[in-house]
């Protein structure tokens, strides 16, 4: 299943929907945490960056994914339930594709937000200025000009 990237993205879409669920802080920091880990090393993964085997081992306990799966990208996504995880099973192929667009669609949402936030900023003047022409102090004698 070729880099980790992708498998980040199902694991953090997973976290997020669970945390949500529960009403929960679902950020990306909030995931690292939950793992003890880095917000670093989280990024790394999101980058590609496979984990070591004790973060694979925390992936594991705290959502429930198979170690084989983390590391490879093969076999089953989720552990069996027989194994008290509290893990939902295997995500089918159509969830986890509905899952990843609207992880897409997030971030061009984000990217969005931001460049209408920085249009809105370069639309306000700067403090304290305004777009009416500079008028002149009252002391200066206008009828001379």
């Amino acid at each position: 299943m070729g880099k980790f990237s992708r498998r980040y993205e199902i694991i953090y879409d997973f976290f997020m929907k669970r945390a949500l669920e529960r009403q929960e802080p679902s950020g990306k920091i909030d995931m690292a945490r939950l793992l003890g880990v880095t917000q670093g090393k989280a990024q790394k993964w999101e980058k590609g960056q496979i984990p070591i085997a004790v973060d694979c081992l925390s992936i594991n306990k705290k959502l429930g994914f198979e170690l084989e799966w983390l590391i490879s990208g093969d076999g089953p996504m989720f552990r069996s339930t027989e194994t008290g995880s509290e893990a939902e099973p295997e995500a089918s192929p159509d969830i986890t594709e509905l899952l990843l667009e609207n992880r897409q669609l997030r971030i061009e949402l984000d990217r969005l937000r931001r460049v209408a936030a920085q249009k809105n900023f370069e639309d306000v003047p700067a403090h304290g200025t305004t777009n009416a022409a500079p008028s002149l102090p009252s002391e200066i004698n206008t009828e001379a000009l």
